[in-house]
């Protein structure tokens, strides 16, 4: 797989997510709430699944480069839900 392929990398991100999931409700665009631990988790892990999809069906170059903006920030919302996780356990256990 090439690093500068943008189809492969987002393929990628979702493969490296893989775990069962529920399906994203609303529309392919629809956005995916904030701050809501395991549920947000799998909801992300949804979406990512279905911007692969999309992405592995060839879209122009436009439509890919928004896809792939997509999944970065949704990458990075996956990295503050762990983190936060992280925090709430560790909190949670004490001194």
């Amino acid at each position: 797989m090439s690093e500068g392929d943008p189809k492969a990398r987002a393929a990628e991100q979702a493969s490296d997510l893989d775990r069962p999931a529920e399906q994203a409700a609303g529309d392919e665009r629809a956005a995916v709430p904030e701050g809501g631990g395991a549920g947000e988790l799998d909801r992300i892990t949804a979406r990512l699944r279905e911007l692969a999809a999309e992405l592995d069906a060839g879209p122009d170059d436009d439509r890919a480069a928004e896809l792939i903006r997509e999944a970065s920030e949704l990458a990075d919302r996956v990295g503050s839900e762990v983190e936060r996780a992280m925090r709430a356990a560790s909190t949670n256990r004490g001194p």
